[in-house]
């Protein structure tokens, strides 16, 4: 089997990257909606400085939401155009690359990684990702 190749992504983080950004995001945001929920309509706490900063920071949430969601979308597209992308499912017509280091997993027309091959894949590069950004790994 040959080595992959090993080819620039698009400055900042991949679309992959952003879509599980977005992922917990949303997790927090519908656990602070169903908080705010619980405490006004199930508890009846009366509104307060205290509710009020959990609104806040509810729809500050919501905020990040929509623009991690947006920022995910449009690099979805930038990687479309510049003929691969990061994500492990879709797209079979391009190359896909890893989300983090941009080795070549995938020719465009062939099939997808099976899904744990993929994880391990991309668990072993964020790795090497991350120590590359921190000085440790050789340039």
């Amino acid at each position: 089997m040959t080595k992959p190749r090993r080819k620039n992504l698009l400055t900042g983080p991949s679309a992959y990257v952003l879509n599980r950004a977005q992922m917990m995001i949303s997790i927090i945001f519908v656990a602070m909606c169903v908080l705010l929920i619980f405490m006004l309509y199930v508890v009846r706490l009366p509104v307060s400085v205290f509710t009020y900063i959990i609104f806040i920071a509810t729809m500050g949430m919501g905020v990040a939401l929509a623009l991690v969601w947006t920022w995910r979308d449009l690099k979805e597209g930038a990687e479309s155009r510049a003929g691969y992308t990061t994500f492990p499912i879709g797209h079979k017509d391009l190359e896909q690359r890893d989300p983090y280091m941009g080795y070549t997993l995938r020719l465009p027309g062939h099939e997808h990684l099976e899904a744990e091959s993929f994880r391990s894949t991309i668990k072993r590069t964020a790795m090497q990702s991350r120590s590359r950004s921190s000085g440790d790994g050789a340039a």
